[in-house]
């Protein structure tokens, strides 16, 4: 049996994590998504609330969903930033080393990863310019290039 090629392995891992933080960050967004529009009709009802209401201080009611907003953009933590333990990518660690663990099992998420990257392979192999006919292209004279 012949040995995993390095560069493949890497290249498939690289892959495998991409569609991991793809998926993460979609999953992220739409959490957003939907705090932002429940955030729309609340935000303007405390505004009028505070308006009509809150006397020396017409912004409190406003203050406290910008608070909120706040709270929940730190969860959601978009880009990974946060050192938070208390966030949205904690919440996805378990599905995640569910995942790897069947994937280390050689079970359907290794066998799906397999397939796409056997295709995704395939298809990189079809568009990718050989290293020496990149070269050659490259050292063309400036004036070939004009008409």
């Amino acid at each position: 049996m012949a040995e995993p090629d390095p560069q493949a392995t890497e290249r498939h891992r690289r892959r495998l994590e991409l569609v991991w933080e793809v998926a993460l960050m979609q999953f992220k967004l739409f959490v957003g998504g939907m705090r932002d529009l429940a955030l729309i009709p609340i935000s303007i009802g405390a505004a009028v609330l505070g308006l009509l209401t809150g006397g020396d201080e017409p912004e409190q009611h406003f203050r406290k969903v910008q608070q909120f907003w706040r709270r929940t953009e730190a969860w959601i933590n978009l880009l990974g930033e946060s050192d938070s333990h208390d966030n949205a990518d904690e919440l996805a660690k378990p599905l995640h080393r569910s995942l790897e663990a069947e994937f280390d099992r050689d079970g359907w998420v290794r066998r799906t990863a397999d397939q796409v990257n056997a295709a995704l392979d395939s298809a990189n192999a079809k568009t990718r310019r050989p290293a020496s006919a990149a070269r050659s292209n490259d050292e063309k004279p400036r004036d070939a290039e004009a008409p």
